[in-house]
């Protein structure tokens, strides 16, 4: 048996008045409720794993592909390294989506906008001069990357032991 919700929205409505469980429907209310729609990035997305891609999308150094990470659009690219790294496609000069393409391979990504230029990894490498404050640090310049990126190979059924498998991983 299913458990009664304790959630109530700002106007009263319980999240139960918005399921009928005798017919197995629910409220078109649920798909277009602003209210709803944010206790669910806060509470559902906010809190889990989310699989951007598989490591064979992305197997040579400058490969990208593009993806949508809840409301954020984040480049998942693989760095000369060959680390994979995802960072906010999004230029911190003028707020520019930089990666405009959905998948390929670039050893730069560079913004359309004023030609601000990134590694894969997110680092900023350069821009034209007269669009480059001297007073910007070229770390404070790159692409806003996130933490914790987990990197699980399923390629092959005998895997290394040394690689981790979602039992282990951390909780985010």
């Amino acid at each position: 048996m299913l458990q009664k919700s304790k959630l109530v929205l700002r106007d009263g409505t319980s999240l139960d008045d918005l399921i009928m469980r005798e017919s197995n429907e629910v409220s078109l209310r649920v798909m277009t409720d602003e209210e709803l729609y944010r206790l669910e990035m806060e509470k559902i997305f906010a809190r889990t794993w989310l699989l951007l891609g598989h490591e064979s999308e992305i197997p040579e150094a400058g490969d990208f592909i593009v993806r949508d990470m809840a409301e954020d659009n984040v480049i998942v690219a693989r760095g000369q390294d060959g680390n994979v790294h995802v960072s906010l496609n999004v230029c911190p000069h003028r707020g520019m989506r930089v990666c405009l393409g959905e998948a390929g391979n670039k050893r730069v990504h560079q913004c359309i906008y004023h030609g601000w230029a990134f590694r894969p990894n997110g680092d900023f490498i350069g821009a034209p001069i007269e669009c480059h404050p001297s007073h910007v640090s070229s770390s404070r310049a790159g692409f806003r990357s996130f933490a914790r990126i987990s990197v699980i190979s399923s390629t092959s059924r005998h895997a290394s032991p040394d690689s981790p498998s979602w039992q282990n991983l951390p909780r985010p």
